[in-house]
């Protein structure tokens, strides 16, 4: 679902300083996986190196390497508020090579706070996942968004509204490469295509605990991003709502906070909705609403109270 905002952002110049890849805070996404595909297969993306993976055909193999979280650099912290009730299980990830995952996209989003007639904006695009490689758990994986197709509700194009105010467009697709932690915490995520600027993407996945939770179970997640306008403090707050077999139902809040800002300065938002948790799958689906603030450098319009709703769904497929 952070994907989804970072695309939009991208039209009225509030996207991270290296874009996010359209992913939802949580979104109902569609998800298909085909495991018989040959562990061997390397996505069609151009590796960065921050993941540690190859450049191309001729160089020899690299060993992945977990490198540091994204956005400031500050190791992401998770803190188990209340394990749940009986009987409790430890949950992770058991990423395997060669897996492909294929979901499909779908956000609304309006923006607010200025004295413009701004249609509310619809971006729908598929999103593919690869898992190029496994080590000790972690997986280096490729990250695919795109085409964009993007409509509004009335008139006009999307680039003649938002584009005309940010000076920028829709990107046609984003391609990124990333780490994911056995417990589901993205780190290196690289944005290879689609993306400018020199600030991290806010992609960190949705982690589990270590410790073993039930139902019920409630932690929380900290990490300092990279934002357009500055460091954000993103904290999300998780709470088990049902786990059958490797699928887990999960409610989640998060927000976002500038850390020379307060909630109302740009950069500042929340996010709240359900999101289906799969073993073995660190993107996850479902449905979530997003809300941030932003501004733009645009002659004669006061852009201080701007803010952008999105509603996003992400379905497996």
């Amino acid at each position: 679902m952070r994907v989804v905002c970072f695309a939009l952002a991208a039209c009225v110049g509030c996207g991270a300083k290296q874009p996010p890849p359209p992913m939802i805070e949580t979104q109902e996404t569609q998800v298909g996986g085909s495991d018989g595909e040959d562990g061997a297969e390397r996505a069609q993306v151009a590796p960065g190196p921050a993941a540690g993976i190859p450049s191309g055909p001729s160089e020899p193999p690299r060993p992945l390497e977990v490198g540091p979280a994204p956005g400031a650099g500050a190791e992401p912290k998770l803190t188990l508020d209340a394990p749940g009730e009986e009987p409790r299980k430890v949950y992770s990830h058991k990423y395997k090579a060669g897996a492909k995952y294929s979901y499909f996209m779908a956000s609304t989003a309006k923006v607010s706070g200025i004295a413009l007639p701004i249609p509310a904006i619809r971006v729908d695009a598929p999103i593919e996942i690869r898992i190029v490689s496994v080590k000790d758990g972690h997986a280096k994986f490729s990250y695919r968004a795109g085409p964009f197709k993007t409509g509004q509700s009335s008139g006009g194009a999307l680039g003649g509204v938002l584009g005309a105010l940010g000076g920028g467009s829709m990107p046609e697709r984003i391609v990124a490469t990333g780490v994911a932690s056995p417990q589901g915490f993205v780190r290196d995520f690289v944005v290879e295509e689609g993306g400018e600027g020199d600030g991290a993407p806010m992609e960190v996945g949705d982690a589990l605990p270590e410790q073993a939770i039930g139902k019920g179970a409630r932690w929380t997640t900290e990490v300092v991003l990279d934002d357009k306008d500055g460091p954000v403090q993103q904290t999300g707050r998780y709470e088990l709502l049902s786990a059958q077999g490797n699928t887990l139902e999960v409610k989640v809040q998060r927000e976002h906070r500038p850390l020379s800002g307060g909630s109302d300065a740009p950069g500042s938002g929340t996010t709240s909705g359900a999101l289906t948790l799969r073993l073995g799958e660190f993107y996850a689906t479902g449905k979530m609403t997003m809300s941030k603030a932003f501004s733009i450098s645009v002659p004669g319009v006061d852009s201080s109270a701007m803010r952008m709703q999105s509603d996003v769904v992400i379905k497996k497929r």
